[in-house]
């Protein structure tokens, strides 16, 4: 945009259409858990207990297969079957790992991750207090300010 170019601004909303919008209740839910704090705070809950669950999987035996296939570096088929193409620093190899000596710190971490979760929870439901809280201060402030301009003015 150009320092010379004059445009008018219009606005969506005018200022007595925002006060009378925002005055009024009708649109407002009284439901703490629509807010996006509420809305947050679950999604938190529900990553800590998929976190959970996966220290919680690490206790599963592991069984892994690997293998090197030192191929003709001049021919692009693949073929496995085929003995002539492989050659002596081909391997395949099948490992199990089971974790036995890892028990304890895995415990800790389970431990540490439900400590979490309780913690997560509790944000959740401090949240939805303070939510509910602040409704109904803010509706009681509002009945307060209708109530005091409902009563004719005292000339001094």
């Amino acid at each position: 945009m150009q320092e010379d170019e004059i445009k008018n601004v219009t606005f969506a909303d005018t200022l007595d259409l925002l006060i009378s919008r925002l005055s009024s209740l009708e649109n407002e839910t009284n439901d703490p858990t629509t807010s996006l704090t509420y809305l947050r705070y679950n999604v938190l809950n529900n990553i800590e207990n998929i976190r959970l669950s996966n220290i919680k999987s690490g206790f599963l035996p592991v069984v892994s297969l690997n293998g090197v296939l030192a191929n003709d570096y001049y021919s692009n088929q693949f073929n496995l079957g085929d003995g002539n193409y492989w050659f002596g620093n081909s391997n395949i190899n099948l490992s199990l790992r089971i974790p036995i000596t890892e028990g304890i710190s895995r415990t800790k971490k389970i431990n540490q991750q439900k400590y979490q979760i309780e913690a997560t929870r509790e944000e959740l439901n401090a949240a939805v207090l303070k939510k509910q809280l602040d409704l109904k201060r803010i509706s009681g402030n509002i009945d307060f300010y209708k109530k005091g301009n409902e009563y004719p003015k005292v000339k001094s």
